[in-house]
């Protein structure tokens, strides 16, 4: 059902018509980067209790999406004022909040649980994106208040940047704004192939051009950096893990609160096989955005490989709590896959090695984590399909390629993994 869409207090002919005096023809632009608007949350229960937590979800949420860099967030004072009620007027209550999209939601208490609906809408098509319901017992008000606060943003980040990539792809090249051109290039980051890599590096190599300042470019393009020495897609890597480190520094430089420039510094001190400071990055992203999944992937990761495998795995569960349909969902899989198979708990990590595998994104590489997980766990002809198929998906595939994309700090654990790859038939590659 379409959402409705009206101001507290002004009755529906006087706000199609103005809104605080504003005249609707006299619009806000949209900004740049993508906008988003928190609507004041609606009690259904009467109970005073979902009141406060209605006014403070809305206080908070906004106050949570205004910490991440990459989206342009109008005051709570001014978005409050409207609510889901009434009068479809859902393209208006964007054009005069002057963003794209809006969030909208309510609350409702039965006995001491709560339960709030949100829904994220784009106020351009006037169609919803996203729409979920969270559940909780009432023990402290303000603890669920929270709770539900860091759950809804985590997940509206990235049903945003979704939406950018998905609108943007469409436009020509030429069109495109610094930050179009930098959501694009996302959308190509997460294919994980070395073509859309490239197609990725472009974009954000033409995202500089037009913002020399463009703190978030520069992250990008120590991604793409990155992914080239990753996924094996250049003859000489290691140039490609210093240029990953230039570009994350240079991003961090220019805008040192932005977590997105601390994951990618993470990532590339990892692949340079600095893992404690690649730790440090990764928990600076985090102190900056508590709610960054795919910085709590990235510290899972590297955990993972640092020889605190138990470590690793809260990490990572809390990656798939806050971005349930992740683009690096595959990757979370295969991290628990390693961190199980360096604890002993060889058929656990077969299991979520294999599931990595189906997972949309998966690249060669997961092919041969789920092999040398199949082969810790006894099951030989299994490992040795697995890895066919990594040899296969990516010719010239060998265990130092693995090596060099998943560098073990401590080397009982890539010997452990260098051997179940030998016996799966993955070759062991030049020196």
């Amino acid at each position: 059902m379409r959402a409705r869409y009206r101001a507290e207090g002004i009755p529906d002919h006087a706000l199609v018509a103005s809104w605080r005096g504003l005249d609707p023809a006299a619009a806000l632009d949209l900004p740049d980067k993508p906008s988003v608007a928190v609507l004041g949350f609606t009690d259904l229960g009467g109970h005073e209790e979902g009141r406060l937590l209605a006014e403070g979800l809305t206080a908070d949420l906004t106050l949570a999406l205004g910490h991440m860099r990459g989206l342009f967030v109008t005051a709570h004072a001014s978005s409050a004022r409207f609510s889901a009620k009434s009068a479809d007027l859902l393209p208006l209550a964007g054009q005069m909040l002057g963003v794209r999209y809006l969030v909208h939601g309510t609350t409702q208490r039965l006995d001491r649980r709560v339960r709030v609906n949100v829904t994220l809408a784009d106020a351009q098509r006037n169609n919803v994106l996203w729409c979920e319901h969270f559940d909780r017992r009432i023990s402290d008000l303000f603890a669920v208040q929270d709770a539900f606060s860091a759950t809804i943003a985590s997940a509206i980040e990235p049903e945003i940047n979704r939406a950018e990539g998905e609108r943007v792809r469409l436009k020509s090249s030429e069109d495109l704004s610094a930050w179009e051109c930098y959501h694009r290039a996302w959308w190509h980051c997460f294919r994980f192939t070395a073509f859309h890599t490239e197609q990725a590096h472009g974009l954000l190599l033409r995202a500089l051009a037009l913002d020399p300042g463009f703190a978030r470019a520069h992250a990008g393009l120590s991604f793409t950096h990155y992914s080239r020495a990753f996924l094996d897609a250049v003859s000489a890597p290691d140039p490609e893990v210093e240029l990953a480190l230039k570009f994350a520094q240079q991003s961090i430089d220019l805008d040192p609160r932005d977590a997105m420039g601390h994951w990618t510094l993470g990532l590339a001190r990892f692949l340079a096989r600095d893992h404690d400071r690649a730790i440090l990055s990764v928990n600076t992203s985090l102190t900056i955005n508590p709610n960054f999944a795919q910085a709590h992937y990235a510290l899972g990761f590297i955990r993972a490989h640092t020889g605190i495998p138990t470590q690793a795995l809260p990490a990572l569960a809390a990656a798939e709590r806050l971005s349930p349909h992740d683009p690096l969902l595959f990757a979370i899989n295969g991290s628990r896959a390693m961190s199980l198979a360096i604890q002993g708990k060889y058929d656990e990590a077969a299991a979520w090695g294999v599931r990595a595998t189906s997972e949309p994104n998966a690249h060669f590489h997961m092919y041969a984590v789920a092999a040398a997980c199949l082969a810790l766990a006894n099951r030989h002809d299994e490992a040795r399909a697995y890895a066919h198929r990594a040899c296969s998906a990516h010719p010239g595939y060998s265990i130092r390629v693995f090596e060099r994309s998943f560098p073990q700090k401590f080397s009982a654990d890539r010997e452990l993994l260098a051997q179940a790859l030998r016996s799966a038939g993955v070759p062991d590659g030049g020196s």
